[in-house]
């Protein structure tokens, strides 16, 4: 029988019945007030080095672990990553996030991945994941307009940031793309030694856009084989045009373009979701893919070889980029004073039926 009067300190549950302490509950154990336990786990020199061994050796023992949101407010740091994606739906950014998580967990890091939340600015999703504290950020902007005063409250916090997509003329940062000219490039070498010389376009952006790049490399190689894209023959979308009507007004541009007697034979849409008005047009106006019309598009998405027939286009491999991605932001939370990177991951062609030698058309 023991004593009413013994005094012992209170038994610890077994850790298979036990939670993961308080840091409130943690903090009364350890003798210590909650701001010094986070300030151990933040590494804070403030606390005597003997101190900061028997904390984490009690941690150890009954199973605590501190909140790493809770450290940042003493300095340290959480080991998480902010990434803000466009969509999820489509396959290259998700695979750019896998990509992401991969790199990032290997060193012990954790991504905050959040889409990009419609109904709110850029700015305000970026600034939900400043929120969490993150150590690093890496951000897909989407809008070309955005300037360095709009990110200017972001820049102030002084995170490190890696953004995804072409340099951004108002934000010095690293960057990682992929290469879109080469892209554009390996397009018009392909439908060239198809014998195609007619060529039209289809582009997505606003002046400051990976089109602008892909058109660019698209161009050089029609140089090369006496190729000829009239500017009439690029057909835009602007990703400023309300839903649903910058599509209507696109497709009508581009039925316009298939009826001319001068058509093309052969079109580059510089996204791959662009391709799909191409096919809808070309059947209705009763063009045979390939027979009739080429087409290549840029991305190489999960759908695009589900599609009749197969869409060829440009692979962007984007668990590269994510991968690399996250080595530049690991790398920059390492050293920080280190030179800025602008880094481009190559792109490969991928063949498939959607395109075949031109036709033998008049005029």
């Amino acid at each position: 029988m023991s004593c009413c009067g013994s005094k012992h300190p209170p038994a610890m549950n077994h850790p298979a019945e036990s939670t993961i302490p308080s840091l409130r509950q943690f903090s009364k154990l350890a003798g210590v007030s909650p701001a010094t336990v986070s300030r151990v786990f933040a590494d804070s020199p403030v606390v005597a080095l003997a101190t900061r061994r028997r904390i984490r050796q009690l941690a150890q023992s009954v199973g605590f672990r501190p909140s790493a949101v809770a450290n940042a407010a003493f300095g340290g740091k959480t080991r998480s990553v902010g990434v803000l994606l466009p969509v999820l739906d489509v396959s290259y950014f998700a695979d750019i996030a896998s990509g992401i998580q991969q790199r990032l967990l290997e060193d012990d890091y954790l991504p905050l991945l959040l889409e990009f939340l419609h109904g709110s600015t850029e700015e305000q999703t970026i600034h939900r994941l400043i929120d969490h504290r993150p150590d690093a950020l890496i951000l897909s902007i989407v809008n070309e307009a955005l300037s360095r005063d709009d990110l200017l409250e972001v820049l102030r916090t002084r995170i490190p940031m890696v953004l995804l997509g072409p340099v951004h003329p108002n934000l010095a940062t690293d960057t990682v793309d992929n290469d879109n000219v080469a892209g554009g490039r390996l397009a018009g070498q392909h439908l060239c030694e198809l014998g195609h010389r007619r060529f039209g376009c289809c582009y997505f952006g606003a002046g400051n856009s990976a089109a602008d790049q892909r058109l660019a490399g698209f161009q050089q190689a029609l140089m090369s084989c006496g190729g000829l894209l009239a500017p009439h023959h690029i057909i835009r979308l602007s990703p400023y045009d309300r839903a649903g009507v910058g599509m209507e007004k696109f497709e009508a541009e581009l039925e316009q373009l298939l009826r001319s007697p001068q058509r093309p034979t052969a079109i580059f849409a510089a996204m791959d979701p662009l391709a799909a008005p191409v096919y809808r047009v070309a059947r209705r106006l009763g063009l045979v893919i390939p027979r009739d019309l080429s087409i290549v598009g840029f991305a190489n998405l999960n759908y695009t070889d589900l599609i009749d027939p197969p869409l060829t286009t440009i692979d962007q491999n984007g668990r590269e980029v994510g991968k690399r991605a996250a080595e530049i932001v690991l790398n920059r939370l390492n050293n920080p004073d280190s030179v800025l990177q602008s880094v481009s991951v190559g792109v490969r062609l991928i063949q498939r039926q959607s395109t075949a030698p031109s036709p033998n058309l008049t005029g």
